[in-house]
């Protein structure tokens, strides 16, 4: 809710000058947040703790690095006018998938569960980047450790 909040108000900003506003979809990196999902799953893998998804391999992300989140940001500077950026990895990936490639790097069997609701698609096949002048292309390589 104040995201939305936020975003109405910048849209609210948009005479008076160039507004974009950046809708980030599972970033992860060196740096990423320890309560964020990548650091949560891989410890959760890691302890051997159930973790539990929803129908058909749990919801579907396009999780981004964050150096990708930073090209399309400086990409974007070249852009006249005001937008709305959803912003996401270049691939669409299921929580079951994530947590397999999380799995083969810590070279650990994951242990699975699952709940009955319906995945939710987190970011939809079509977010492209329609709006942006940079496209990302790292894959998550099964550690959000990794560097670029």
């Amino acid at each position: 809710k104040s995201k939305l909040s936020a975003e109405n108000i910048l849209k609210g900003m948009e005479s008076e000058s160039d507004i974009s506003i950046f809708r980030l979809f599972t970033t992860y990196g060196p740096n990423a947040n320890p309560i964020s999902l990548m650091p949560r799953l891989e410890s959760r893998v890691y302890e051997r703790k159930l973790i539990t998804i929803a129908k058909n391999e749990g919801d579907l992300l396009r999780p981004i690095h964050g150096c990708e989140v930073a090209r399309v940001i400086l990409a974007d500077l070249k852009r006249n006018g005001s937008a709305i950026i959803n912003v996401g990895g270049p691939e669409v990936i299921s929580i079951k998938q994530l947590v397999l490639r999380i799995a083969k790097k810590l070279k650990i069997e994951p242990i699975f569960g699952e709940n009955d609701e319906m995945p939710v698609v987190i970011a939809p096949d079509n977010l492209l980047l329609e709006n942006t002048l940079y496209r990302p292309i790292i894959e998550f390589n099964g550690s959000w450790r990794q560097e670029h």
